[in-house]
């Protein structure tokens, strides 16, 4: 773990670390490990963890990889998806060198676990382009680092990677394990003299066989409370290929020895297996037929009677505590607590638990998959419907969606597949959800496709894509989608289809289009056999487009129409509305409402959204983070109006900042921090408090370089500098300005705003600007990294481009405010300044 820690340094010469050995050795261990490691150092900035599927395809695991990143890397440019580059990466090599750009910027740590996953059994990439992408991430030379675990190494990687093998222990540490394992330890403690004795020489072809491998040690310590039955089994086994690791090692991969050794290993334990009582042995086969994660108690007692049930066995089912201790002791299972839980979980080594359900018989498997997907699928729709709504919980519906996926993929019931993945999508859109399901909806599609049902797939497809804004490709899903939902005639898909279609044409900048299509579309729209919740959702999609097109006063006049239109209908809505989420409609609405009245300046409106929809947050039971993320808008318009001589805006506006405060300190959210003590000097500002301005303001930006925000920091440096100016610092705040300023150049964030705001505040001290504004980028620098917190210097490297320095860029951004200096003096002294 030192070596592998050691090549994820940031000067490391290493592009990352390969873990790789037989199954169960630890490597994922090894790798979560490193993952913990790094956490706590804040070595990076992002984490991301792939895993692909046995059963993928090789390019829908490329393509589920990309989508995972991309969901995962916020860095990356809006403009670029790795599920896109990768689709056209052989016709436009170019492309791959914007993956290199981009992790070169960034500090990511990407997770692949399971890469013999990836490889044909000559440890060649059965997908080529799993070589290039590899080779994009990580030969960026920047802080970006990958970490590789793989049963088998492949033979090229593309770039120089620290390979730890994770297979067995050294001599001296197997021998130390032996003292530790009480059984092994008695056997060897037995014989006084000579290791040659008889238990003694069952302990030496103990270890002879293990060649250091943890489970067959504490396997075989299992078997040695009766050392008749460890010489019995030792005694089936051959000896010839007891060296089998060995050769494993010697030829850094999977060989026809090493395949032999763990067919071995395996064979043995299911011996074990066959000869423990029926119940038992039926037991331990239910368990390998069960998806890792579904190995905890309360689950396996949930479900045992009912497979037993299932198989009609002649009497009633034995309690799976009874029989824990049996298969304990036979080394086949470990029973634990993980740490910081209490419920208990059983772990297989990932070998046996595949061989047993090779081993389970159809009419187990098929029993096992059925009870499972019933219980998910029970435990989704009970949280779904549960009443009253506090019992409703949308991550227990996640949860079980996700977890019947692998069952219901075993028994092909895509339908019902379908069904989950809808449910999931309809309740849970974060970022993080949506990547976890894209591949499972990808899966769903391409099984269903030609089906009554493959419409609904892609729609859903679609859908997805474009919450995970995959522009391109959501496009032609949904076009192609739209095509076919119109052949079909069936009104229902096409309404939904055309909703996305309409979606999709506002996110990605085409409002006119949006509204054009709108408009052709209105008469079918109004005539489907929808209700009112429907109709709602939507002319809230229509006003939505019209806020992109600045037609702000109508914005606000539907979404007050909409709101008291709202009052008056059903909820929970009926059954022509169900695919529509009340509370969800509604908060749409109010937040577009908000948008335009904050647009017109119409601080009042905005006031009243804001609060209607914290409202409808709190009565749905959101989280306090959740509504603290949305209150903390509410302090904008109460500043505004506290200007404008309501001063008890401002009191009200401090009462909400503290509650905001509370909630992000509690689930310690620094992004909504930074957001909370920027609208604090906003409030204080305002109220005439120019110290108390400063002082948050500068916290506010310690918020924004530690979160890596750069607008943030933008934001933050030319705020400090109106504060500072206001208190008499016009020093400080030409500094702080220059570094707003500088940023927005970089970041290519409402520059021209921020050399504006610079260049009025000189232009208002005339000739005293002169004897201020800074000389050297070493002044800028130095003034502002004096407030605690702030790495202006090293953010500035980051973003500078190509081979340009510090200098030229402060030299660029000084030409340019003194141009706009000086045209705003011109316009002072002729008094045409309002």
């Amino acid at each position: 773990m030192t070596d592998a820690s050691g090549a994820l340094a940031a000067q490391s010469p290493w592009a990352g670390v390969l873990f790789y050995g037989l199954p169960g050795g630890g490597k994922t261990a090894c790798a979560l490990e490193l993952a913990y490691h790094f956490e706590q150092t804040g070595r990076f900035d992002t984490y991301v963890w792939y895993a692909p599927e046995d059963d993928d395809e090789p390019t829908v695991a490329l393509r589920n990889f990309a989508d995972c990143l991309d969901a995962r890397c916020a860095a990356f440019p809006s403009d670029l998806k790795l599920a896109e580059i990768i689709e056209r990466m052989d016709t436009d090599p170019g492309q791959v060198q914007r993956i290199t750009e981009c992790f070169r910027q960034m500090a990511a740590l990407v997770f692949v676990d399971g890469v013999e996953r990836l490889l044909t059994p000559a440890r060649e990439w059965r997908d080529h382009r799993w070589s290039i992408v590899i080779s994009a991430i990580c030969a960026s030379g920047g802080l970006s680092r990958l970490v590789l675990t793989s049963r088998a190494r492949p033979r090229d990687f593309g770039v120089p990677l620290r390979v730890v093998q994770v297979n067995a222990l050294t001599v001296e540490e197997e021998l130390v394990l032996v003292d530790e394992l009480p059984n092994l330890d008695r056997l060897a403690r037995n014989t006084s003299d000579e290791w040659h004795d008889n238990d003694g020489s069952l302990v030496y072809q103990v270890t002879r066989i293990a060649q250091g491998h943890p489970w067959v040690l504490q396997f075989a310590d299992s078997l040695a409370r009766d050392s008749q039955l460890l010489e019995r089994q030792l005694s089936q086994g051959t000896t010839d290929d007891t060296n089998a690791l060995g050769a494993f090692l010697a030829v850094d991969g999977p060989d026809a020895a090493s395949a032999h050794f763990l067919s071995e290993l395996i064979t043995w334990a299911l011996q074990i297996a066959d000869d423990l009582e029926p119940a038992t042995r039926l037991f331990f086969l239910f368990l390998c037929c069960l998806q890792e994660r579904d190995r905890r108690a309360w689950i396996l007692e949930s479900n045992w009677d009912a497979v037993w049930s299932l198989l009609q066995m002649p009497r009633s089912a034995p309690v799976p505590r009874a029989m824990y201790p049996e298969l304990v002791t036979a080394g086949l299972i470990q029973c634990v607590l993980p740490e910081g839980e209490d419920v208990l979980t059983v772990r297989l080594h990932p070998g046996l638990a595949e061989a047993g359900y090779g081993c389970a018989g159809p009419d187990l498997r098929d029993a096992v998959d059925h009870e499972m997907i019933r219980f998910w699928f029970t435990q989704m729709v009970a949280h779904r419907d549960a009443l009253p709504k506090e019992f409703r919980e949308d991550a227990v519906i996640v949860r079980a969606g996700l977890s019947a996926f692998p069952y219901v993929a075993r028994a092909q019931r895509w339908n019902v597949a379908l069904s989950m993945l809808a449910e999931i999508v309809h309740r849970d859109s974060s970022p993080y959800t949506l990547s976890v399901t894209l591949p499972l909806v990808r899966t769903t599609a391409a099984a269903l496709a030609g089906t009554s049902h493959g419409l609904a797939a892609r729609v859903l497809l679609g859908k997805v894509l474009l919450r995970l804004r995959s522009f391109i490709e959501a496009e032609d899903v949904i076009r192609g989608a739209l095509k076919d939902a119109v052949k079909s005639e069936d009104p229902h898909q096409t309404k939904i289809v055309m909703s996305e279609l309409l979606r999709l044409l506002r996110d990605t900048g085409r409002p006119e289009m949006a509204m054009e299509y709108y408009n052709q579309t209105k008469e079918f729209m109004d005539a489907l056999p929808v209700g009112p919740w429907t109709r709602v959702n939507d002319e809230a999609g229509q006003i939505q487009t019209l806020l992109q097109l600045n037609r702000f006063d109508e914005v606000v006049r539907d979404a007050k129409s909409l709101v008291a239109r709202m009052k008056t209908l059903p909820d929970p809505p009926l059954e022509n509305d169900d695919l529509v989420t009340p509370w969800s409609v509604r908060e749409v609405v109010l937040s577009t409402g908000y948008a335009a009245a904050i647009a017109q300046r119409d601080w009042a409106h905005a006031l009243t959204f804001n609060e209607r929809l914290v409202k409808s947050m709190r009565s749905r039971g959101a989280k306090d983070l959740e509504v603290a993320r949305v209150m903390v808008n509410s302090c904008g318009p109460l500043i505004e109006l506290g200007r404008l001589g309501k001063h008890r805006r401002f009191e009200q506006a401090l009462r909400k900042l503290r509650q905001c405060r509370k909630a992000a300190e509690k689930e310690q959210d620094r992004e909504l921090l930074g957001a909370v003590f920027t609208a604090f000097a906003g409030c204080y500002s305002a109220a005439h408090q120019v110290g108390a301005a400063v002082a948050q303001q500068k916290t506010s930006l310690r918020y924004a370089y530690e979160t890596h925000d750069h607008a943030g920091a933008r934001i933050g440096h030319t705020n400090l500098a109106i504060y500072m100016g206001d208190e008499g610092d016009e020093r400080g705040a030409a500094c702080h300005g220059f570094a707003g300023a500088m940023l927005a150049f970089l970041t290519g964030d409402d520059f021209t705003i921020a050399l504006q705001r610079v260049a009025w505040r000189f232009a208002q001290l005339g000739a005293k600007a002169q004897n201020i504004i800074p000389d050297a980028y070493e002044t800028v620098h130095r003034s502002v990294e004096a407030v605690d917190g702030v790495r202006f210097d090293a953010v500035v490297n980051e973003l500078l481009p190509g081979d340009a320095t510090r200098e030229e860029l402060f030299t660029e951004v000084r030409g340019m405010l003194e141009g706009y200096t000086a045209a705003l003096a011109r316009a002072v002294s002729a008094k045409r300044v309002e």
